[in-house]
């Protein structure tokens, strides 16, 4: 049977696609490689049908008002030991931001889903480090030639064909069973679960004994920390270069956040208080994280937009195209700081980082806790500079994500 690949450049067929056909349009194309290291779709990523509705439910939990509250302490508490770091050991030096990025968000994703501290209270805990490199590494020898210099589908379907062998997958399957199984294994009541690594324990339980553990409990826990690890952490690193290319940008989040607060900021804070810094942050998303959604493949034919596409296609939205479209936006290749304030009509609706419908990013709530605590602190204790005195080429790599070119930053203290 003939495929056909689809690609959506329009925000609201984009909504059509995901809210109001959501259910036509749930499951990941069978590509062979994914299957392979997938373990036959049953990662969060890339699981079907009811094998992904019953993986998403439990990891649904994460990201609950209850939980949230219940864990802000701690992420709060990370953001702190992170600024500190900064100004006792980093003012002045020129530095990497994604080697402090990184283990942030894989500390605080470690405590979503242990009781126990993860690492030590460094920035380099070794096996923070362990899990960080193989997770990195996998992304980025996966990601192949640029997105938007080849076939968009050509780097989904063959994503992994670059990966000599497997591993570093097998390395961070390791660790994560390391760390974050084996001390659930070792204590779980099975009438009594704790958290999500508890549930998907008890999950795996209740499929046939022939598939193997690591694919129902340690693969989905993979996926969740490969895709927050990799898009929370780079829109932290953009928002930093844009930071450090518009000063006077810096100034005004700075003028909003004292007037809050002057030792440290809350997520408490985020809608009502600080207007313009989430309009910030809402413009670094569109000015430079646009890129291609996964493809989604069609359960039944249906027509979108007017557009006939047949049962089996495969469809992707390709935001990158939309962030930039002239028709929804003006003058969208500046960034423009304050393009969101009163959130003009339709703005918020193109934004589509996470993605919409049932298939949106489980950690949604989690990442934009994350990002504004970030964010809103770095600010309010440090001025973020270029570390030549020039502009940052602000040029996106374009890849599986929208990536920076290497760069390094100095941080001022306040």
């Amino acid at each position: 049977m003939d495929q056909y690949m689809c690609l959506l450049l329009h925000p609201d067929s984009a909504r059509d696609f995901l809210v109001k056909n959501g259910d036509n349009f749930l499951n990941r194309p069978i590509i062979y490689t994914n299957q392979v290291l997938s373990h036959n779709f049953s990662g969060l990523s890339q699981a079907r049908d009811k094998r992904w509705e019953a993986t998403r439910n439990t990891f649904s939990s994460l990201s609950t008002n209850v939980l949230l509250r219940k864990k802000t302490y701690y992420v709060e508490e990370k953001i702190k030991e992170t600024i500190n770091h900064f100004a006792n050991h980093q003012i002045g030096n020129k530095i990497k931001s994604w080697k402090f990025t990184k283990p942030l968000i894989m500390n605080i994703f470690y405590e979503y889903f242990q009781i126990s501290e993860p690492f030590e209270q460094t920035m380099v805990d070794p096996e923070c480090w362990e899990l960080i490199e193989g997770l990195f590494d996998f992304v980025s020898k996966a990601q192949g030639k640029p997105l938007l210099n080849s076939n968009v589908f050509g780097l989904f379907i063959g994503l992994y064909h670059k990966l000599s062998d497997l591993k570093i997958l097998k390395k961070s399957y390791s660790v994560i069973k390391k760390k974050l199984v084996d001390p659930h294994m070792d204590s779980i009541d099975r009438n009594a679960p704790r958290d999500t690594i508890d549930e998907l324990i008890l999950l795996n339980e209740s499929y046939p004994k022939e598939q193997q553990f690591e694919h129902n409990v340690i693969a989905p826990i993979f996926d969740f920390l490969n895709a927050g690890l990799n898009s929370t952490s780079i829109l932290m690193e953009w928002f930093l270069l844009i930071m450090a290319n518009h000063p006077e940008v810096q100034e005004k989040i700075y003028e909003e956040l004292s007037t809050i607060n002057k030792s440290f900021i809350s997520t408490k804070n985020r809608y009502k208080d600080t207007p313009y810094l989430n309009s910030v942050i809402n413009e670094v998303i569109r000015y430079r994280l646009g890129t291609s959604t996964a493809p989604r493949e069609t359960k039944e034919d249906i027509e979108i937009g007017g557009i006939f596409i047949p049962k089996g296609s495969r469809v992707a939205i390709l935001t990158s195209s939309i962030f930039m479209d002239e028709d929804y936006w003006e003058n969208p290749q500046q960034f423009i700081a304050d393009r969101f304030i009163g959130e003009p009509k339709g703005h918020m609706e193109r934004l589509l980082l996470y993605s919409v419908g049932k298939r949106q990013c489980v950690g949604k709530n989690l990442a934009n806790d994350i990002n504004y605590l970030f964010c809103s602190n770095m600010i309010l204790n440090f001025k973020i500079k270029s570390s030549t005195n020039t502009i940052i080429d602000d040029t996106p790599i374009f890849k599986l994500n929208s990536l920076p070119i290497s760069h390094k930053i100095i941080l001022e203290k306040r």
